[in-house]
């Protein structure tokens, strides 16, 4: 399937790539305020000059099914018109489905730089992802979600004053040493 018109996701708007590639190419542009899933065992690929800018109130969501089975965009820059370019901005949050979670610090490649270009970095990431700008330049050049398990959080037993300080106890869950 290829994208050859310029889009303009709104606020409210939605555009799923649930399978396969989806190619974006010509030179065409797409600005997203509203959001764009894209689904495991999907790319959204960026080719031929053509754009995509995640704008503040954009929401970009990669879906994580397996460790190597997720949502992904390829930027390429095969020939021609010039590089696929993404430009980060608003939220990128991927999203875990079906029973899948991954191991803590699990990094995941989801947006691969084959010859294109990825610009600017975002302003949130989803629930315990956090993003990865660090591989511009190793190979493969990617851009990556990592997953952080949350941390156990600590509950009170109880809250009281001693000499005019108050003193409160935590107690962490078994194993949750560093909450």
């Amino acid at each position: 399937i290829h994208l050859q018109v310029p889009i303009s996701n709104r606020h409210g708007g939605t555009i799923s790539v649930t399978g396969g590639p989806f190619i974006q190419d010509s030179g065409t542009a797409t600005t997203n305020d509203g959001h764009v899933t894209v689904g495991p065992g999907a790319t959204y690929v960026l080719a031929q000059g053509s754009s995509f800018a995640n704008k503040s109130d954009g929401t970009t969501i990669l879906q994580i099914a397996s460790a190597t089975h997720y949502g992904t965009f390829g930027l390429t820059g095969p020939c021609c018109a010039g590089p696929g370019v993404y430009s980060a901005g608003g939220t990128m949050a991927p999203a875990l489905i079906g029973s899948y979670k991954p191991p803590a610090n699990k990094e995941f490649q989801v947006f691969a730089l084959e010859g294109g270009s990825f610009k600017g970095k975002f302003t949130t990431t989803g629930r315990n992802f956090s993003a990865d700008y660090s591989h511009h330049s190793s190979n493969p050049a990617f851009v990556g979600a990592i997953y952080a398990a949350s941390r156990p959080r600590p509950r009170v037993v109880s809250v009281s004053t001693v000499q005019d300080k108050v003193v409160v106890v935590l107690s962490c869950p078994a194993g949750g040493a560093a909450c």
